[in-house]
């Protein structure tokens, strides 16, 4: 019998056979072909049209079923291995990455498998089409080329598919799990860029799994934070957003009033998941509308008094950012946290100005913070927590000292330094009289002197600092002026973090230590010598900025961007031309 057509499935099993197929065919028909070769005989002299097939399956020539196979090869190395790499211009990740990994692979297909996208290649794709719901969007992965069913069985055609599958699967790793590399190089939290991932080595171990659907669910960050927000945005997606008319001012608001402009604040209350349920009176201000109000307030960190003052309409008022997209930007802030951290952890929220405490996964407490102003804004990073010092010293930052306690200085120098209990010492060390200085000649740009607070009841750090390495000394710790934690928005400090309660955090992060509780802990915090504990084992602190966070109940929380980065983040991304969705 003349063989006139090539069947691609021979040409695979065959390939199998020979032992040719790389760990991208590991998925392949459960049956290998055996080919009788006693009953086969090629005409070794034949012309390809003349090739006799003597076996009593019908099938091709080994010699054509390995040719076809060299050829995919061939178009895959030709593909990745272009000078120009222009397989890769749609992507972001490195080329390098692409043509090492076939490299390793001899070159061979991995996603496709007879003609059809392999169990491996389907579970992939099923991620890029529906990466909306990591908060990515699936236009950035190419997904219009890369069908769900492949139609051509042109063999440079699906070199092509494949090699494009893997480009936008390596981007889809770094992206979900590590955050977008726009964004990792703009250094926006002012942490140290970090290297890139390598998709290569990350995809190569996936793919050696024996549940490669596990492997994938598992990329996207394993925090708590990181999955509420994910249960929201998705919930959220299929919500139809509606622009509602700015909340006028209603004059006189009492409970039970009833005006026209009620209508207003109510269908604002329902739409942003406040009023749960429609009201039969949605004119009259009932106390279930109150208790929404309420409820929106404190969502928003403003006084929950269900009083509609300038401050609370304003937040109704003001333009928002989409809230899916605004979602997506806090879930990409997730990403840049390690994605390991110690059992007992420490997560502060500046934008929310919350402090959580975690054991185990499990919120054990919560405290509000006082975080930097806008001159001085906290930095966001990750660093261990090592000790915790009873009464402590203030060493004053130069440029504090200089801009901000001279000006005190010079107002009263006389009483200054006896009630803020401050000493001076020169530039060298040594210390000085204050009274021997003539503080009226002394300028911001010509401060030659170093300041230091002894510990006191009106110390600056309070009775308590909680050491964190970090480069930026930042810590955070106590204050004298605790009526500021009473204040909705606590952008006040110098970009330390002050913290309520400071015992509280100061037991949960020593209580590993037989030797200390809470008791012990208020005790130490009396009078004025100063104590260094260092902790059993360090705890992970996470400065974290969040303008939308899932608190434990499954509230959602938007918060004002106090530094205003998220708009930042939106025209990195090019956010405004893009859908949070595959259609």
């Amino acid at each position: 019998m003349t063989t006139k057509k090539i069947l691609l499935s021979f040409t695979i099993s065959f390939a199998l056979c020979l032992g040719l197929s790389s760990f991208g065919y590991t998925e392949t028909q459960n049956e290998i072909v055996k080919i009788d070769q006693n009953a086969t005989q090629i005409g070794a002299a034949s012309s390809p049209e003349k090739t006799e097939v003597q076996n009593a399956t019908g099938f091709q020539s080994a010699q054509v079923s390995a040719s076809l196979v060299n050829e995919g090869v061939s178009h895959i190395r030709e593909i990745v291995t272009d000078s120009n790499k222009s397989f890769a211009s749609f992507m972001d990740i490195n080329p390098n990455f692409v043509s090492e990994f076939y490299a390793a692979h001899q070159y061979q297909p991995v996603w496709i498998e007879q003609n059809q996208w392999n169990t491996k290649a389907k579970i992939a794709l099923d991620a890029l089409h529906h990466s909306q719901n990591e908060g990515l969007f699936p236009q950035d992965y190419v997904i219009h080329l890369l069908p769900l069913e492949i139609s051509s069985q042109n063999l440079q055609e699906q070199s092509q598919l494949d090699v494009r599958l893997t480009s936008a699967f390596m981007q889809y790793i770094v992206d979900v799990s590590y955050g977008r590399r726009e964004l990792r190089k703009t250094n926006e939290d002012r942490t140290k860029a970090a290297p890139e991932p390598d998709a290569r080595l990350i995809l190569t171990e996936g793919l050696k799994t024996n549940d490669f659907s596990s492997f994938v669910a598992g990329l996207p960050p394993k925090h708590a934070g990181y999955k509420l927000l994910r249960e929201i945005l998705i919930k959220k997606e299929h919500h139809t957003v509606v622009q509602l008319p700015p909340i006028p001012a209603i004059s006189n608001l009492t409970l039970n009033k009833n005006d026209p402009a009620i209508k207003l604040l109510h269908d604002h209350l329902l739409a942003k998941g406040d009023l749960e349920e429609p009201s039969l009176t949605p004119t009259i201000f009932d106390q279930t509308m109150r208790d929404a109000l309420k409820k929106f307030q404190k969502r928003h960190q403003l006084g929950a008094n269900g009083v509609l003052n300038p401050v609370t309409r304003a937040a109704f008022n003001r333009p928002q950012m989409n809230i899916l997209k605004k979602i997506a930007i806090n879930m990409e802030r997730w990403r840049w946290l390690p994605h390991s951290t110690s059992k007992k952890n420490i997560l502060v929220n500046v934008p929310g100005f919350m402090l959580y405490a975690y054991d185990n996964d499990q919120l054990a407490f919560e405290k509000r913070v006082i975080v930097g102003n806008e001159h001085r804004e906290t930095p966001i990073f990750s660093a261990p927590m090592t000790s915790v010092k009873f009464n402590p010293t203030w060493s004053v930052p130069p440029r504090i000292a200089a801009r901000d306690i001279l000006p005190q200085i010079q107002e009263d120098p006389q009483n200054f330094f006896s009630f803020y209990r401050m000493r001076v010492s020169s530039a060298k060390g040594g210390e000085i009289d204050p009274h021997s200085v003539n503080w009226a000649n002394v300028s911001p740009s010509n401060f030659p002197y170093r300041l230091v607070q002894m510990p006191g009841s009106n110390n600056a750090l309070g009775k308590i600092r909680f050491s964190i390495t970090n480069p930026y000394d930042i810590y955070l710790h106590d204050t004298s002026s605790r009526e500021n934690f009473d204040k909705d928005v606590r952008t006040l400090s110098s970009g330390c973090i002050r913290v309520k309660d400071p015992e509280v955090l100061a037991n949960f992060v020593l209580s590993d230590s037989q030797k200390w509780n809470l008791t012990q802990v208020k005790a130490a915090m009396q009078g004025s010598n100063t104590n260094v504990v260092n902790l059993p084992s360090s705890i992970d602190v996470h400065i974290m900025y969040a303008t939308v966070f899932v608190d434990h109940n499954k509230v959602l929380h938007v918060y004002d961007d106090v530094y205003e980065r998220d708009n930042n983040i939106m025209r990195l991304l090019d956010m405004d031309k893009k859908k949070l969705t595959a259609n």
